[in-house]
């Protein structure tokens, strides 16, 4: 295994720590604080919660539709149905107000999210020009193979499994910490607004997939959703 120190590991912390801070930070001063965002944040929650309960509705008629049609019965659609579409005029309206709010919303905090992008990138390739082929830490457990991608990543091909490189402490210090500091600074995040949107921006797949760094295995493992046999493969298998 590679030599090191507490040093590297010390820098990368520090780094992720201050500039989700800093990131936060700016997004409340320019974002947050404001009350043109805090009503958007408002109707779109609302919006949600009416295209959720139509769609409710809409799937409820769908299914007891196909249960009377088995037994020979036949039901009036409460709603009337759009041209073509298979969807109601309601479900569509509200799915259509939902999205124009949601894009409302995303245009107030474009500003914000592009600042953090470009910072977030810029220091990315900052920590990974520094500490290319250093091993900052050594995990306690052995990673299965698809996620040994990702803690060994910029490292040298022969090392110790257990050996792990800056970007895979980095991404879990700014996935663990930056919904706990928007807690702090602002609303609740809305779902399509949040981290996970960030991390499903175009400029990090892109940079991503650069490092061979499946987009969608990075997305299930910060939620929580993969496993070692229903993980995505990596795109350099």
């Amino acid at each position: 295994m590679a030599e090191f120190t507490a040093r590297p590991i010390l820098e990368v912390i520090a780094s992720a720590v201050g500039l989700v801070i800093m990131c936060e930070g700016y997004a409340w001063y320019s974002v947050y604080r404001h009350e043109a965002y805090r009503k958007a944040i408002i109707t779109l929650k609302r919006l949600k919660a009416e295209k959720d309960k139509i769609d409710a509705k809409e799937k409820e008629i769908a299914t007891s539709s196909k249960a009377n049609k088995k037994i020979g019965k036949s039901t009036t659609p409460l709603v009337v149905k759009s041209k073509g579409k298979g969807t109601s005029t309601k479900a569509k309206v509200a799915a259509d107000s939902y999205n124009n709010s949601l894009a409302g919303l995303t245009a107030l905090s474009s500003r914000s999210t592009m600042v953090t992008t470009v910072v977030n990138f810029a220091c990315m390739q900052f920590l990974r020009s520094r500490y290319k082929g250093v091993v900052i830490a050594v995990l306690p457990f052995t990673p299965f193979t698809l996620l040994q991608k990702l803690t060994q990543k910029g490292l040298e091909l022969e090392c110790h499994p257990r050996a792990c490189g800056f970007l895979f402490i980095w991404l879990v210090l700014q996935v663990g910490l930056r919904p706990f500091v928007k807690k702090l600074v602002g609303p609740k995040p809305v779902e399509g607004t949040g981290y996970t949107a960030f991390l499903k921006s175009p400029q990090i797949i892109k940079m991503m997939e650069k490092w061979g760094v499946d987009p969608k295995a990075l997305e299930d493992f910060t939620s929580g959703n993969w496993t070692e046999e229903e993980a995505p493969k990596s795109k350099n298998e």
